[in-house]
């Protein structure tokens, strides 16, 4: 047997192989069984000793291959589990199959049985057929994958039978191998027990030596332990001193240490309290703030609602007078936005002055710190100079006689030039310069003397005076003398020329030469814009030296027209270095109402430079941002605005008015100007401000498809209080403009194909299908929304009633239709060709798009009509009928509605006959069909069934009832033959009659007239019980023709045609059918022939009367 070492350890019971496998079967599948773990018997027994390496190592290779052998038995025994529990799954899955197959088998019975009745029945409509069809299809086809799967379920059987067959060969082959396992495992445990044997007796030696040894020892070691006892007592009453010592002392220190930690305990509830205080202060802070916040949100959002509330009854007031509340709303929010914008600006701006400020003010108190420090250090200088440097004394004093205020130049071997800082006078020309021009005219003086002698020189004179002096001089003989002051006028043109040509030099450093402006001014034009006459303006311009060196300027006089109106005020700054600047201020006092654009010249060392000076009056300069306004495509009943913006680039505000300017020359076409008029809408006055733009708004909502066009004339009027009356201006209003308006309407984008769905005639309670399409014409894809009536929403229902159009594309919106009383009381609609009588409805059906505003509509139509059929009479009474005999009664059905209708008395009894066509046809729209009902009992009892009359739409039933009687009276045989029979002679049948009643019955037999008939008796009385033979003869003769009259046509006899089953006796009527199949033979007289024929034609006609009145 085999045990585990745990179960051995706790006293366990031992468990045997087939116990074991019986445990893990009951388990359900567990886990794969462990080999014997026999490592206890090691740890119980004494160890061996040691016998070498090769021993050891041999033992653990026979150990693992043991291991590897019951680990191979192991996965056979669940190798046979795992067969075992594939193979009941696999059973299971395959009676699963087989019953699901039972039942689609079934199924498909059913569905089979159901296609033969649709074969049979006629009255099964196409789609149900249709239906049933798929039905019978589906069910085949899930037949077919039930078989497939049952297939593979026993396919999966049969290979977990297979590999359970072959886990059990495999289970089979390791027995033998777990045999041989359990008996080693025997072996080697006997084996260890010999070992554990020998190791006992050894230990058994062990111990008797070191009993030996013990006793050997026992008073040497007592002597030693009464020493060590005695040693320990002195030991043990020191340390008992020792440990009362240290317990005082550690007392003492426990008592320190609780008092260090209620200090601190102490503190720590201290802060602890403090914080709480501190949180509480805290939330009552913060309770008081959130109250506080929300009174102010309150008192916030009770102005927004009465702002709200404000801005609502300004915008009914405005909608009220006619304006657009929402042109206002934009209006006055961007005023507010305008002066929220000018407040931050304002702000910013006061912001910005402060910083300057105090930048001015540290520049300031910098400047009076440097200036202190250069004074002291300068008296500092003058204290020590004498005796230090006598050429900063010599320096000193020269700028002190030079200059106003002692001020120094940064390089003193420069040369100083006169300015308003230095007392040197400024010297227009210098004296070698005058010298140099005076020796320059007297020469030019005589050179035009000698040229005027020699003839060569002519004045820039008048070419008459010339002639004339020439004229003087030959009368008198004696040369003139030359004109002295047209001599000095040329001089003193030369003299300036070349006081110009002296005053501008070239200016070259370090090779190379400067040309353009010497001086930039910044800004680059003096400009007084909207100036008022009364008023003194100020400009200030700063002048930049922008040559290679020092460069000097000099302002020139105005031109003579505007001198008087300007005043140029600034500091001689004397000769500029490259780079520096100085500022000039030109002063403005407006004389006249008029423009003015001059130049301000400034003579420079290196030559003229002009500044623009320009000013202008206040003017109302009114513009558009653009003359045309094109919208575009619009949408029918879709609005679309476009914005112009009227600029004021002015100081004067103008009001405008905006007129129709097509008005005076479309008089011809007024009705279509004002139908193009009211697609166009604006405001028909304005105002701009100074320097300001207003937004002219135009809304343009097309009413009919095609192109827009209009323009429109802005005339604009200055402000009233624009101007100031008492000051004269010349001021004037912008002129007209003109804007053109164009635009176009097209059609919406999404459309329904079909304007009217009709759906015709429609039948109460009864469902019908119909589709559309809804197309987008646009360029992009559009979501619809089908909108019925909601009291229709049962009626009519559209699948999908909401879904996307793509651009170019439609969408097909299926519709079903079930109309009810309800529908034709609420939406009946009567005109002229639809009269109350007809049932006419029309339904409104809106598509719904959200980014079209012109929803889309269409209407569907329908002619209702009632599938009602009425029968007169109501209920058929056959009343009492002999079993033998049949009884017809006249049914009459009126069709009441507006179409033909197909019907069929289905389900008929088989005592019922319905004529003519068995009951089948079509009754047209209000008509009325007879009907013949024959009733035919079968049996001698009460009959009491309704009479279906069915057609497509719906099912009538005529409850009828009868009595069926046993007669008393039978006669046979029921049909008598007679043979062919000649004129004269007679043919003999004879009859029984018998009374199958319990009393006596008397009959009369009554002969049709004209048939040749006998028979005897003709009247008898039968006893109950009883039977009388009758004679019958026929006894044809021929019948004298009758006088000759005029040939005349007579109409063929109308013989109902009868069911075959009505043509015989064996309804039992008591009445005799005779039957004569002889031909009439060809040697009878054609007289006699046509007696007889006329004798058959009259009792065929008496025939069909007793018929009818039966």
């Amino acid at each position: 047997p085999l045990v585990w070492r745990e179960a051995h350890r706790r006293g366990t019971p031992q468990l045997h192989m087939g116990d074991e496998e019986a445990l893990s079967g009951e388990e359900g599948g567990g886990a794969a069984e462990a080999p014997p773990d026999l490592s206890w018997i090691e740890d119980d027994l004494p160890p061996l000793p040691q016998r070498g390496s090769t021993a050891q190592a041999k033992s653990n290779h026979s150990a693992k291959d043991h291991a590897a052998q019951w680990a191979e038995v192991q996965r056979g025994r669940e190798a046979v589990r795992q067969g075992q529990l594939a193979v009941q799954g696999a059973m299971l899955k395959v009676e699963e199959e087989s019953t699901r197959l039972k039942s689609q088998q079934a199924r498909v019975a059913d569905a089979t049985a159901q296609l033969q009745r649709d074969k049979t029945d006629p009255f099964v409509s196409d789609p149900s057929r249709r239906e049933h069809r798929e039905q019978y299809q589906k069910e085949r086809e899930e037949e077919a994958r039930t078989t497939t799967l049952v297939r593979i379920a026993q396919r999966e059987l049969s290979d977990a039978q297979s590999a359970l067959i072959k886990a059990e060969i495999r289970r089979a082959e390791l027995a033998e191998l777990e045999k041989a396992l359990l008996q080693h495992e025997e072996e080697e445990r006997q084996k260890r027990l010999e070992i554990a044997k020998h190791k006992l007796e050894a230990e058994k030696n062990r111990t008797a030596r070191a009993l030996r040894f013990v006793a050997e020892n026992t008073a040497q070691r007592a002597e030693e332990e009464a020493q060590v006892i005695r040693f320990n007592e002195a030991e043990a009453k020191e340390a008992q001193q020792s440990h009362l010592v240290a317990l005082q002392r550690l007392r003492e220190i426990s008592v320190r240490e609780r008092t260090v930690q209620d200090k601190e305990t102490q503190e720590q509830e201290a802060v602890t309290e403090e914080r709480i205080r501190e949180v509480l202060k805290l939330k009552r802070s913060t309770e008081v703030a959130h109250a506080r916040l929300r009174a102010q949100q309150e008192k916030l959002m009770k102005k927004r609602a009465e702002l709200q509330e404000r801005v609502e009854q300004s915008k009914e007031t405005i909608q009220a007078v006619g304006g657009n509340p929402y042109a206002v709303e934009r209006r006055v929010t961007q005023m507010l936005q305008d002066e929220q914008n000018a407040i931050r600006a304002k702000k910013e701006r006061e912001q910005r002055e402060l910083i300057t400020i105090k930048r001015l003010l540290t520049e300031d108190e910098r400047y009076r710190r440097d200036q202190g420090k250069a004074q002291k250090e300068k008296e500092y200088l003058s204290s020590v100079a004498p005796t230090v440097n006598n050429r900063a004394v010599r320096r000193a004093n020269y700028f002190n006689s030079v200059t106003n205020t002692g001020t120094e130049v940064l390089d003193d071997r420069l040369e100083v030039w006169p300015s308003q800082v230095t007392r040197i006078k400024e010297r227009r020309l210098a004296a070698d310069s005058r010298k140099q021009q005076q020796r320059q005219m007297t020469l030019e003086h005589e050179r035009m003397l000698r040229e005027r002698e020699n003839g060569q020189w002519s004045s820039d004179g008048d070419e008459d005076e010339d002639e004339a002096d020439e004229n003087e001089e030959a009368e008198t003989g004696k040369p003139k003398k030359p004109n002295v002051q047209l001599v000095t006028d040329e001089m003193m043109k030369r003299a300036r020329k070349l006081q110009a040509e002296s005053l501008v030099q070239t200016q070259v450093v370090r090779g190379r030469e400067f040309h353009g402006r010497a001086f930039l001014p910044n800004p680059d034009s003096i400009v007084f814009t909207d100036f008022q006459l009364g008023h003194t303006y100020k400009k200030k311009v700063t002048l930049t030296n922008v040559s290679f060196g020092f460069n000097s300027f000099k302002l020139l006089p105005l031109a003579a027209h505007i001198r008087d109106f300007f005043h140029v005020d600034y500091e001689l700054p004397g000769r500029i270095p490259a780079g520096t600047s100085c500022s000039i201020s030109v002063s403005f006092m407006p004389k006249m109402d008029e423009d003015i654009e001059d130049v301000l010249p400034i003579l420079a060392e290196t030559g003229r430079v002009e500044i623009l000076l320009r000013c202008t009056t206040r003017k109302c300069l009114v513009s558009i941002t653009s003359d045309r306004a094109d919208f575009g495509g619009v949408p029918l009943a879709e609005c679309k605005a476009l914005s112009v913006t009227l600029v004021n680039s002015g100081a004067l505000g103008s009001d405008f008015t905006v007129a129709n300017a097509d008005a005076v020359d479309a008089a011809a076409e007024a009705g279509a100007d004002d139908a193009e008029d009211r697609c166009f809408s604006f405001a028909s006055h304005g105002t701009v401000g100074p320097y300001g733009s207003a937004s002219f708004e135009v809304r343009f909502a097309p009413t009919r498809l095609g192109s827009y066009h209009r323009r429109l004339r802005f005339t604009f009027a200055l402000s009233p209080g624009a101007l100031d009356p008492s000051v004269e201006s010349s001021a004037t209003a912008p002129p007209a403009a003109t804007l053109e308006l164009l635009g176009a309407g097209i059609d919406v984008p999404v459309f329904v194909e079909r304007q009217r769905v009709d759906m015709r005639v429609c039948y109460i309670g009864q469902l019908y299908r119909d589709a559309f399409n809804v197309c987008n014409r646009g360029k992009t894809a559009l979501r619809v929304n089908i909108r019925v009536p909601e009291d229709l929403k049962t009626v009519l229902e559209m699948t999908p009633d909401v879904g996307f159009v793509q651009a170019g594309s439609s969408l097909s919106i299926q519709m079903k239709f079930r109309p009810n009383k309800a529908t034709l009381k609420r939406h009946q609609k009567i005109t002229e060709n639809h009269p109350a009588e007809v049932c006419y409805v029309e339904i409104p059906v809106q598509v719904a798009v959200p980014e079209q505003r012109m929803p889309v509509g269409f209407v569907v139509t329908a002619q209702l009509a009632d599938s009602v059929l009425s029968f007169a009479p109501a209920c058929l009474d056959f009343g009492a009928c002999s079993i033998h005999e049949s009884v017809s009664l006249s049914l009459t059905m009126t069709n009441n509605s507006i179409i033909s209708q197909k019907f069929g008395f289905v389900n008929v009894p088989r005592e019922i006959d319905v004529l003519p066509n068995n009951g089948f046809g079509v009754i047209l729209p209000k008509e009325s069909l007879e009907f013949k009902v024959v009733f035919s009992p079968k049996a001698a009892v009460e009959h009491q069934f309704a009479l279906c009359c069915q057609t497509f739409l719906a099912k009538f039933n005529i409850p009828c009832r009868g009595i069926g009687f046993q007669p008393p009276l039978v006669v046979a045989p029921c049909i008598v033959d007679f043979p062919p029979c000649c004129f004269g002679s007679v043919e003999s049948r004879t009859l029984f009659i018998e009374n199958t009643s319990k009393a006596p019955h008397t009959f009369e037999i009554s002969l049709p007239p004209g048939s040749f008939l006998q028979v005897d008796p003709v009247v008898a009385t039968i006893p109950k019980g009883g039977r009388v033979r009758a004679k019958l003869d026929f006894c044809p003769v021929l019948i004298p023709p009758p006088p000759q009259e005029p040939p005349h046509e007579e109409p063929p006899p109308v013989v109902e045609a009868l069911p075959k089953e009505q043509k015989s006796l064996r309804k039992g009527k008591s009445r005799l059918a005779l039957s004569n199949k002889s031909k009439t033979p060809e040697h009878i007289p054609k007289a006699g022939r046509e007696a007889a024929r006329q004798q058959l034609q009259q009792e065929q006609q008496q025939k069909q009367q007793q018929q009818q009145q039966q």
